[in-house]
């Protein structure tokens, strides 16, 4: 018979740890059983943050766009709505353009996207705002 001593210094034999092991079973499947939905939503919150995060590149780079185009020469407000608006349906089909405005006053464009994306978490779809301004175009001379 093999003696083991114990942390606390007393002697166990290999039949008290049959016992202490049998008093266990099944405990890693109740553990298992609730991390398992944390990890999961962690995953799954991460993922949105990726999304969201990409759908906000999108929507600055379609608000640059806007305003690059209306700004130019010859460039209109309706012009660089229809660029932004075109610009993010060619970048991505997970975003969903909801409203491009423009403004302008004779020196400085400036165009506000805004929109939502598709997530991975159902019922959660909030609304992304970006702006972009640049300085008009002209002849000086």
């Amino acid at each position: 018979m093999s003696v083991v001593l114990g942390s606390t210094g007393s002697r166990r034999t290999r039949s008290d740890r049959r016992v202490c092991r049998s008093q266990d079973r099944g405990s890693s499947t109740i553990e298992n059983i609730i991390l398992m939905p944390a990890l999961l939503g962690l995953m799954f919150l991460g993922w949105e943050g990726a999304l969201a995060y990409q759908a906000r590149s999108v929507y600055m780079a379609a608000a640059q766009q806007a305003a690059r185009t209306a700004a130019s020469q010859a460039g209109t407000i309706e012009a660089g709505t229809a660029s932004a608006a075109s610009f993010a349906s060619k970048a991505s089909s997970a975003v969903h353009l909801t409203e491009v405005s423009g403004s302008s006053d004779g020196t400085t464009v400036t165009f506000t996207v805004s929109g939502t994306f598709d997530g991975v978490i159902p019922g959660f779809a909030p609304t992304i705002r970006q702006s972009a301004s640049m300085p008009v175009e002209r002849i000086s001379g």
